[in-house]
């Protein structure tokens, strides 16, 4: 789901969950969608990565119009890039 929605522009955030005790697999996996998507492009990865589903809610809860705002301008940026 999170490839869908980052390559077609939607906001998202990415539950970083589990795999051996380790959240490595999942950061790594999101991680290269991020790279590929924002290619030369500097991003927080905090805007799409959090480490719990507590801490998720919590997050869009408090700051979804921020959280929103912030991607939808990642976003355009490429965009505005990828037409020059």
């Amino acid at each position: 789901m999170f490839v869908f929605t980052v390559a077609n522009n939607i906001s998202v955030i990415q539950i970083l969950k589990d795999v051996l005790e380790n959240k490595t697999y999942y950061y790594t996996k999101s991680k290269g969608v991020l790279n590929q998507v924002f290619k030369d492009q500097y991003y927080d990865e905090e805007l799409f990565f959090s480490l719990s589903v507590k801490e998720c809610f919590n997050s869009v809860i408090n700051n979804l119009e921020e959280i929103t705002f912030n991607q939808n301008k990642l976003f355009n940026e490429q965009k505005r890039k990828m037409r020059k």
